[in-house]
């Protein structure tokens, strides 16, 4: 009969013990899943700020191939030219 109440304690103890290693796990989950939630939001930030500096460095490309008529008029041609077919894919899906 007393080892069958030591084995009943000792599975009490392992319970709690793994009781407390649970909580300590699904704490630890839930402050992952916070965490990457925020990581997230961050990578959407820096990626609408890629995206908006790719946007300038096309501007400043276009500006500068302007303002170097000489050397790089061909560039500047070709750069307008593309923005034109961009305009006119736009009318044509507006017609549509």
């Amino acid at each position: 009969m007393d080892t069958i109440s030591n084995y009943i304690f000792d599975l009490k103890k392992q319970i709690s013990s793994l009781l407390v290693s649970y909580k300590e796990l699904k704490s630890n989950a839930e402050h992952l899943a916070g965490e990457k939630l925020i990581l997230l939001q961050k990578v959407e930030n820096l990626e609408s700020e890629v995206q908006a500096l790719k946007k300038r460095v096309d501007v400043a490309d276009v500006a500068q191939g302007i303002s170097n008529k000489d050397t790089s008029s061909s560039f500047a041609r070709n750069k307008v030219n593309s923005l034109i077919r961009d305009i006119d894919k736009c009318i044509s899906l507006l017609n549509e």
